[in-house]
C-alpha cells in the first residue's frame, strides 16, 4: 500500500511538470488608469495635444504669415530681378539721388588711350554734377566713348569748321559723339565757383538747367571766351598734357573714383581749400 501511494504521488508530480511545460504564459494585464487621472503635458504641447486643430490652423497662419512679410518685403524668393541703373547698350540710365558726401574729396582717374589724366572733383560748390559724374562714371557710361569735341583756338572749330576757334577745350562723354547724346535725363545747374581756367573741368549743357552726361576739360584759359553758364565741377591735377593731346580716335577706356577726406586747415589759412581753389572747372555746350 505504501508503494503505491508513493508511486501515485510520483506520477502526479511528473504530470505537473509536464502540464507546465505546454502551458503558455498569459500576457502581462496592463491596468489602464481612467482619463481624468492621467497627466497631461502642460503649456504649448499641451495646448497641441488638446486642441490639434487649433495647432494646425496657428501652423498655417504663422506660415502664411511669414510668406506675406517676405512678399511685402520683395526679399528671399519674391525679391525682384537686379535692376541695372544704366542700359549700357542704349546708354539711358535712371537718374540718380543725389548720395555723395559734400564733406569728402571725390577724385577721378579717367584712363584713355593715350595716358591717364586724374580730377579732383568739387563736391562742395558743385555737388549735383559731381554727383552725376561719380554716379555715371561708377555705372562705366563713359567707358569706351570718345571725346568728340577738339577746340583749339585759331583751327577750325570743332562745331563749325568754317571758323576758327575761339577755345581750348576737349568735350566728351556723348554716347552718339555727335554732341546730341546724353544719358537719357537732364539737372539742374549748380552755382558756378570759379573761372574757366586751364584744367577746369565743366558741364556741357544746351541751356539752363539741361546738364546730362557730357563735360569738356579746358586745356587751356578760357575764362575770357566762356560765360559763366557751365557748372564748374573739378580739376585736373595731372594729365594736363594727356588732355591737350587729345584726339577725337582717342577713347575713354574707364573711369575709377578714389574717395578722400578733405584736406584739414592749416591754422592761420581759413577754411579748407577746395579741391578746384587752383581754379574752377570750366564746361562747353552739350
Amino acid at each position: 500500500m505504501p508503494k503505491t501511494a508513493s508511486k501515485r504521488a510520483r506520477a502526479r508530480r511528473e504530470a505537473r511538470v509536464v502540464r507546465a511545460h505546454h502551458t503558455t504564459l498569459d500576457r502581462p494585464i496592463t491596468r489602464r488608469v481612467p482619463a481624468a487621472k492621467q497627466r497631461r503635458p502642460r503649456g504649448f504641447a499641451g495646448f497641441i495635444a488638446r486642441y490639434p486643430w487649433a495647432s494646425t490652423i496657428f501652423t498655417v497662419l504663422v506660415v502664411g504669415g511669414l510668406v506675406g512679410v517676405l512678399y511685402v518685403n520683395h526679399v528671399g524668393p519674391f525679391a525682384p530681378p537686379p535692376v541695372h541703373p544704366c542700359n549700357l547698350k542704349t546708354h539711358v540710365c535712371q537718374k540718380p539721388a543725389v548720395t555723395i558726401d559734400k564733406h569728402k574729396l571725390y577724385v577721378a582717374t579717367v584712363k584713355t588711350s593715350i595716358g591717364t589724366i586724374v580730377i579732383n572733383l568739387d563736391a562742395q560748390n558743385a555737388p549735383l554734377a559731381t554727383n552725376n559724374f561719380v554716379y555715371l562714371a561708377n555705372q562705366h557710361f563713359y567707358d569706351g566713348l570718345t571725346f568728340w569735341r577738339i577746340e583749339q583756338k585759331g583751327k577750325p572749330s570743332g562745331l563749325d569748321p568754317s571758323t576758327p576757334s575761339t577755345l581750348d577745350l576737349i568735350q566728351g562723354g556723348d554716347p552718339l559723339g555727335t554732341g546730341r547724346g546724353g544719358p537719357g535725363y537732364s539737372f539742374n545747374d549748380d552755382p558756378v565757383v570759379g573761372d574757366y581756367v586751364a584744367g577746369a573741368v565743366a558741364m556741357a549743357n544746351s541751356g539752363a538747367n539741361t546738364n546730362g552726361s557730357q563735360f569738356f576739360i579746358c586745356t587751356a584759359d578760357d575764362s575770357s571766351a566762356l560765360a559763366k553758364s557751365y557748372s564748374l565741377f573739378g580739376h585736373v591735377v595731372s594729365g594736363l598734357d594727356i588732355a591737350q593731346k587729345m584726339t577725337k580716335s582717342d577713347k575713354i577706356l574707364g573711369i575709377t573714383i578714389v574717395v578722400e577726406n578733405l584736406p584739414t586747415p592749416t591754422p592761420g589759412n581759413g577754411a579748407t581749400p577746395s579741391p578746384t581753389s587752383q581754379g574752377a572747372t570750366p564746361s562747353p555746350t552739350k
